[in-house]
């Protein structure tokens, strides 16, 4: 056990890896009951969640996961162990790795507290933590919940490793590549939420985005937040097509908006009837500049919702819909990504 605490152990001045990344908001959408909030920032401390429910948080997780045709990874880690910090900042700041987590993964930040906390969640998805030590990842399969691939941090650390970067950014994404879960096309997309649409009796409201654009970054967040999205959840059967990695989903997009569509440059929000056409009588979603304000877009969903939108729930999504610019400027991050985060919640 020394040696494993050794590999775990806080080492010369945290200083060397330098300043604590920005929170990460979860993407979410489809039918996902749960939105997640951001990840707390990393202070050294609190980067892992000790008073998180990790079992479940992995299952809100899987959820999502499953509404976006994707898998989840876990980073199993603890707050004491700077290499853990160092792999989270790594995934965060290699455009590479940010990319791959951002569009293919919904990320669970996991709490191991000295090896004393989640080690049955651990050997549930065959990531014997203690025998291992931490930093480590694993890719679970979002519908069977079971484990894809395990990465021991200690197999991808750099010799010697030279903070922030800890670790072989090309192994980690070759892992990362190796579990990703098969994408349908826009299509097949589209036709599933008809489907959940007509189930519930929900509005379809379809999203058009990619990672790593402000417009979509906002939109995420505020699908991602505990107020905000539980209201879009509540009022809407939600449906996110990926622009970048969905197959169709350029020409699905031009299909339902025409040659110019409103909406800004790369996010665009269209509700969809059950022949898969706009649906008549809401208009098109008014131009959005997360710079500028969430109203216009808001009160475009609000009247799609028919009189059952609350104010709080208004207040709240327009607010989360600029919130991320606001929380990068405040943490001296740099441009926008897709989300990836941690359990908990946000308020």
């Amino acid at each position: 056990m020394a040696k494993i605490r050794g590999w775990m152990r806080v080492v010369g001045s945290s200083a060397a890896i330098g300043a604590a990344a920005a929170a990460w908001g979860q993407t979410s959408g489809g039918s996902a009951e749960q939105p997640a909030a951001p990840a707390a920032q990393h202070t050294g401390t609190t980067l892992f969640d000790p008073k998180a429910d990790a079992v479940a948080d992995v299952q809100a997780a899987r959820e999502r996961a499953k509404a976006n045709h994707r898998n989840v990874l876990i980073l199993w880690g603890d707050n004491q162990a700077r290499f853990c910090g160092c792999l989270h900042d790594q995934l965060r700041s290699d455009p590479r790795l940010r990319t791959l987590v951002a569009d293919e993964f919904e990320l669970v930040l996991v709490d191991t507290a000295r090896f004393e906390k989640n080690v049955e969640l651990g050997k549930h998805y065959q990531t014997d933590f203690v025998a291992l030590g931490v930093p480590n990842l694993t890719i679970v399969d979002a519908r069977s919940d079971s484990a894809v691939g395990v990465l021991p941090g200690r197999d991808a650390i750099l010799k010697p490793p030279l903070p922030p970067r800890c670790f072989d950014s090309a192994a980690i994404a070759k892992f990362l590549e190796s579990g990703k879960a098969p994408q349908p096309d826009a299509a097949t997309l589209l036709a599933e939420g008809q489907a959940r649409a007509k189930a519930s009796g929900r509005p379809l409201l379809v999203s058009f985005g990619e990672s790593g654009c402000a417009p979509c970054d906002s939109w995420n967040h505020a699908v991602a937040n505990r107020v905000a999205g539980s209201a879009l959840v509540r009022l809407f059967t939600l449906c996110r097509i990926d622009t970048r990695r969905t197959p169709g989903a350029a020409e699905l997009k031009k299909k339902l908006s025409g040659p110019e569509p409103t909406g800004s440059p790369s996010l665009w929000l269209t509700f969809v009837d059950a022949e898969g056409k706009p649906m008549a009588g809401i208009g098109k979603m008014p131009r959005f500049d997360p710079r500028d304000s969430g109203k216009p877009v808001t009160e475009w969903m609000r009247a799609a919702a028919a009189g059952k939108m609350t104010d709080e729930e208004f207040e709240s999504i327009v607010l989360k819909l600029v919130a991320p610019l606001e929380t990068q400027g405040a943490s001296g991050g740099g441009g926008g990504g897709g989300g990836i985060g941690g359990g908990g919640a946000g308020k």
